[in-house]
């Protein structure tokens, strides 16, 4: 979920770079990646592995001038690219006679909430610096309406905010400050999609129930 959530707004997000006559390709020139932890990815909604663009049909080349920082490579004509360590590289991907590069910059996560408040409840920005998820207990929410409310730190906006039944097999976004109701049994989370304002990195926090 999470690999495609990114991809899209990545996708959103990024500066075409495409000559007249090649509309099926887009890349961004600049973008900033998120590393999370071994930790975090550990957990089935978080990767660092994210698709940044769309390369269409046809032959093409991908390079990373800096495979240490990421990797990078042609996937179901999507070019996919998997962050390794802070730093930078630089994409380049060749098609036909043209060739197009993407200057990334891979930045270690960092917590980007300065707190969400579901319900009575009010969770710390810092409860996810360590890692971009928490859990919290089901049956003390089960059943009951709740508004949720996102606090973005100094330099983050909130891009998105949804909540999920069932591990996210049925989701819905919603307005920050809106009122839900905690239903369909365990798995149920509230995840807030953030951006860097400066860098336009993209960041996601989950809350868990379990």
């Amino acid at each position: 979920m999470t690999v495609i959530m990114a991809a899209i707004m990545l996708l959103m997000t990024a500066t075409p770079a495409f000559a007249a006559n090649d509309t099926e390709l887009y890349i961004s020139d600049k973008l900033t990646l998120s590393l999370y932890s071994k930790e975090t990815v550990k957990n089935a909604y978080f990767s660092n592995t994210s698709y940044i663009a769309y390369l269409g049909k046809g032959k093409v080349s991908v390079k990373s001038s800096n495979p240490k920082v990421a990797t990078a490579k042609a996937k179901s004509q999507m070019l996919e690219v998997v962050a390794k360590k802070p730093g930078k590289t630089t994409i380049t991907v060749k098609k036909g006679s043209k060739s197009y590069r993407c200057k990334l910059t891979v930045a270690k996560y960092a917590s980007p909430v300065s707190s969400i408040k579901i319900g009575k409840t009010t969770i710390s920005g810092k409860k996810f610096n360590k890692n971009a998820y928490i859990y919290q207990k089901y049956s003390k929410y089960a059943g009951k309406k709740v508004a949720i409310n996102v606090k973005a730190k100094k330099g983050w906006k909130l891009l998105e905010l949804s909540y999920g039944q069932r591990n996210w097999k049925k989701a819905k976004n919603i307005k920050n400050g809106s009122t839900v109701r905690v239903k369909g049994g365990a798995g149920f989370g509230v995840l807030a999609c953030m951006q860097n304002t400066a860098t336009q990195q993209i960041e996601f926090v989950i809350v868990l129930y379990k």
